[in-house]
């Protein structure tokens, strides 16, 4: 496989209480997020930044700002190769498909504006699926994008562009976590169905903080933990490398990653190869300690391996999470 995998995913979550650095107020509008992608790869050294469709107003105008306002940078550093913008689209069965249909379209159109400028095209090839529960879930996105890919007009251009959508599963629940490698096998199976081929890596995503809230903080460590166990051994069997991330924050209970943690969350949950780096991480401490807390999670994260669990401690733990679940839950 020959691509770089970020150890640092920049998300729009806020949970910071300072003032951003760059910035004359606490809340970053929308019109600002742009900048704030930039200064995020520029400055402090990230090397993804999700630019969520989800819930919320979105610059459609992405792309266009970025190499408009920054060209230099990006033609140094090009999107797609050695910096990411990632999609996190709204999910069809929660959210209008109208705004789905928009992100995609809005992918096309970025590898059209790319090759406009004369920079690696497409920039934008991988997206996000919240609240995945399903393998079907994910091929038919491919099979969406494929169909919205195949429109053809003498004045909206798309075919060859982008051919092949990425998907990365967002897992959200602790019973969904725990049997993602289920979803993961069934879905490289649909996948060489539909594509005549495997995928040659694949990034599953487990959520940290919605799964806690729901369930535990215990449950959801354990499941995160037998997930990657899993997914180490997954790997082995597909021969499809498996490069998982996680959703976490700065607060305990959301995962507790700051640049004041970053050694114990890393050997904490060994295995994972990309983490989240929301605001509370970027704008509440000294923009030094920030930057160097980015790079050391570069320079580990794709060292550390997942730790097996043998199938005895697996049914344990399982047991004990479920346990757990229960009396969360109880009056």
């Amino acid at each position: 496989m020959n691509r770089r995998i970020p150890a640092t995913m920049v998300t729009q979550h806020p949970d910071h209480a300072s003032k951003p650095y760059w910035h004359s107020n606490k809340l970053i509008q929308t019109q600002y997020e742009t900048e704030e992608a930039y200064l995020s790869f520029s400055e402090l050294g990230a090397t993804e930044y999700k630019w969520d469709w989800e819930g919320k107003l979105v610059d459609e105008s992405v792309l266009e700002r970025l190499f408009g306002q920054h060209f230099e940078y990006f033609k140094k550093y090009p999107l797609g190769q050695q910096k990411f913008l990632t999609f996190r689209l709204p999910n069809p069965k929660v959210e209008t498909e109208f705004r789905f249909a928009r992100a995609l379209i809005n992918m096309a159109s970025a590898a059209s504006v790319a090759r406009h400028f004369k920079l690696p095209s497409p920039p934008i090839f991988e997206v996000i699926l919240p609240m995945t529960e399903t393998a079907e879930e994910i091929i038919e996105i491919q099979k969406a994008y494929q169909e919205i890919h195949l429109l053809k007009h003498p004045l909206f251009k798309l075919e060859g562009i982008l051919t092949n959508l990425r998907l990365i599963p967002l897992f959200e629940q602790v019973n969904t976590i725990i049997n993602s490698d289920k979803i993961l096998k069934k879905y490289f199976s649909l996948y060489k169905k539909r594509f005549k081929k495997l995928p040659p890596y694949f990034r599953p995503y487990v959520a940290r903080s919605d799964p806690a809230l729901n369930s535990g903080i215990v449950p959801t460590i354990l499941a995160i933990k037998i997930a990657l166990s899993r997914y180490k051994k997954l790997e082995t069997k597909t021969g499809i490398k498996l490069y998982p991330i996680i959703g976490a924050a700065a607060l305990p209970f959301r995962g507790g990653i700051s640049p004041k943690t970053v050694e114990e969350f890393a050997n904490e949950y060994r295995g994972i190869k990309t983490t989240t780096i929301q605001s509370a991480f970027r704008y509440d401490y000294q923009k030094k300690d920030v930057i160097r807390a980015i790079k050391r999670l570069e320079e580990l994260l794709p060292k550390l391996k997942a730790v097996e669990i043998p199938l005895s401690e697996e049914k344990k733990l399982i047991k004990k999470s479920q346990i757990l679940k229960i009396i969360i839950k109880t009056p």
